[in-house]
């Protein structure tokens, strides 16, 4: 695939005509604002910050 977007951008777009948005931690603490942020743990799930896991406790 070709990316086609800056790192800076919020969103990563390809040639391909595929897209995803970007979340940053404090981005998802925002959107997630009615829960208590102890709750919430993020997770890393490769070592080039592409993906996380995002779990909330109960």
């Amino acid at each position: 695939m070709t990316i086609i977007t800056d790192e800076t951008d919020s969103f990563t777009a390809t040639k391909e005509k595929f897209w995803s948005q970007r979340f940053t931690e404090e981005k998802m603490r925002h959107y997630l604002s009615f829960v208590e942020p102890e709750k919430i743990s993020f997770t890393a799930l490769d070592t080039y910050d592409y993906a996380m896991l995002l779990r909330i406790k109960k």
